[in-house]
């Protein structure tokens, strides 16, 4: 073997040993975007050669018991001219992998404070919800709740009171649909790898705070990319 047959194999070693040790994630990707490969499949990858053409990988059914391992080819297009470009390549396909799989590489791996907008959006909101639970109780003349929240004005709580049941759907049905829509996306997206602890404490804010949850997130977002970009 010539000399610098040995460099090409010792970098290719290298490059296996570090993708397996330290991207798992990213080889997952590359084969559920790149290959369709189903994701728990995909998470079975382990990397065992790379060239300038492409990588191949070995996966394993683990819903079938006993199911052999199979390779899989995923190529480099277009092919580099050296392993020495691989990291570069492989930092792009992973990226785009990323992208087409509905995720991007700015995480939310923390929660902030409550916003003063959430607060306040959250006390309002469970307040109003409070006296359209009990309308009769809570509403009537001489209630407390009707004399600390509404002053005792009987017109706000005539109207408060012909239309509880339609405050009550909408404030529940906003605080749901943040939840389950805008926030779940949001999560998705940029807490793929975060624990159900973050995804919970997440889904909390977006029921108590409901559009403003998600405008706490994207400014999490905005940190995360701000932060990376003062690294590089």
């Amino acid at each position: 073997m010539s000399p610098n047959s040995k460099d090409v194999s010792a970098m290719k070693d290298r490059i296996i040993q570090h993708m397996n040790k330290d991207h798992q994630d990213s080889l997952v990707d590359y084969l559920r975007f790149y290959a369709n490969i189903p994701a728990q499949e995909a998470s079975t990858a382990k990397l065992v050669d790379i060239n300038n053409d492409g990588m191949t990988f070995t996966v394993t059914n683990v819903a079938k018991n006993g199911s052999p391992s199979r390779s899989v080819v995923v190529h480099i297009n277009p092919p580099i001219d050296s392993l020495m470009q691989a990291r570069e390549r492989l930092v792009a396909m992973a990226s785009e992998a990323m992208e087409g799989l509905g995720r991007s590489r700015w995480r939310v791996e923390s929660y902030p404070r409550p916003s003063l907008a959430g607060i306040l959006y959250g006390a309002t909101t469970g307040i109003v919800l409070g006296l359209t639970l009990f309308p009769n109780e809570t509403l009537r003349p001489g209630a407390k709740a009707r004399q600390i929240v509404l002053f005792d004005s009987e017109n706000i709580a005539r109207w408060i009171y012909t239309y509880h049941r339609e405050i009550r759907s909408v404030i529940t049905g906003v605080a749901f649909y943040t939840a389950i829509m805008p926030m779940r996306r949001r999560l998705q997206r940029h807490s793929y790898k975060s624990g159900w602890g973050h995804w919970f404490a997440w889904f909390t804010a977006a029921l108590l705070g409901g559009p403003v949850a998600c405008t706490s997130f994207d400014s999490e977002v905005k940190a995360v990319e701000t932060q990376s970009a003062k690294k590089h």
